[in-house]
Parts: structure tokens; C-alpha cells; sequence
């Protein structure tokens, strides 16, 4: 027997909400805001963050310890199974002054010991609504629009920059 773990996967969309002085520019603001530390930023944007699951992929992926991110062939997650799942997120807006937006990844993982990936979708399916919610949603591979609103007035931010803080923006929810 080994440790199969299978993924669900899904979209979720992302808006972050950074307080701004209303006396500053909106150019001043952007390089003082985006001139910061990418990590510090990106634990700034989470404090004031919204997150909408969009789509549950109906395709299942699993990893056995020697492969991951392998496609489960002919295995599809049912209606029932998709509409189960909840996603709860704190959902809080932010004071205004600059929105930022973007996509990114859901996942949530289910681990069963069992002698193949058959064996443990067998497992899987007998999951219960309560079960298959048991388990954190994991948010990331977030990617950031390169227009952020200003006061509700949009503006390009270098697309450099918002990789950087991108790849701080993972979080489980």
C-alpha cells in the first residue's frame, strides 16, 4: 500500500484592497506602495483580501510519492460532488485606495492509503458532503492584472513587480 493523494481543482478569483491617503497622488502612491518589501506587501493584501471560487475543474488530478500532477483518465467529478463543495472564504473589503485584481488556483487534497489511484477514487468516492469539506482550500499561482484602480481610476503597474509579490500571495483558507 502507498499514499495516494488526489486533488480538486479549481479558479478563484482575487481582489485585494490597499487604504490609501487621500492627499497622495495616485503616482505617488503606486511607487510608495509598490516600492515596498514584495513579501510585507503581500501580508498587507491578504489582511484585505476577497476571494471567489469561479469553477471546479471537473478533471481529477493525484500524486503517489513518485509522480504528481497526473490527470486521472475516465474519472470526473459529479454534479453532486461539485456542488458540495464549499468555499468560504473571509470575504472583506478593504478602505479605499488601491484595488488590485487577479486569478489564481484552488486546490484541496484528499490522502488515502490504498494498492492503486483505483483503489483510492474508490475511497474517494464514498466521501461524504462533510468529509469532502474537511480539508483547507489552498489558494495560489496567483496572477496579478497589471491595471490597478486608483481611487476607482485605473493605472499600469509593472508586471515585474507584480510577479514579485505574487508569489507571496499564497494562502490557505
Amino acid at each position: 500500500m502507498k499514499t495516494y493523494t488526489i486533488l480538486i481543482i479549481g479558479t478563484v478569483g482575487v481582489s485585494y484592497w490597499l487604504p490609501l491617503d487621500p492627499a497622495e497622488s495616485p503616482e505617488d502612491a503606486i511607487a510608495r506602495v509598490f516600492g515596498e518589501n514584495p513579501g510585507s506587501l503581500a501580508d498587507a493584501m491578504k489582511k484585505c483580501a476577497a476571494y471567489e471560487l469561479e469553477n471546479v475543474e471537473r478533471e481529477l488530478t493525484f500524486c503517489d510519492g513518485n509522480e504528481s500532477g497526473q490527470l486521472i483518465w475516465d474519472y470526473y467529478l459529479s454534479f453532486e460532488q461539485r456542488s458540495a463543495l464549499e468555499f468560504n472564504p473571509p470575504g472583506a473589503e478593504g478602505d479605499p485606495g488601491i484595488e488590485l485584481r487577479g486569478d489564481g488556483l484552488a486546490t484541496r487534497e484528499y490522502s488515502f492509503q490504498a494498492d492503486s489511484v483505483d483503489d483510492a477514487l474508490k475511497q474517494f468516492d464514498a466521501l461524504t458532503a462533510e468529509e469532502l469539506n474537511a480539508s483547507a482550500w489552498n489558494v495560489g499561482a496567483i496572477d496579478l492584472e497589471e491595471e490597478v484602480l486608483v481611487w476607482d481610476e485605473p493605472y499600469e503597474v509593472d508586471e515585474d513587480v507584480l510577479f514579485n509579490i505574487a508569489g507571496h500571495l499564497e494562502i490557505t483558507l
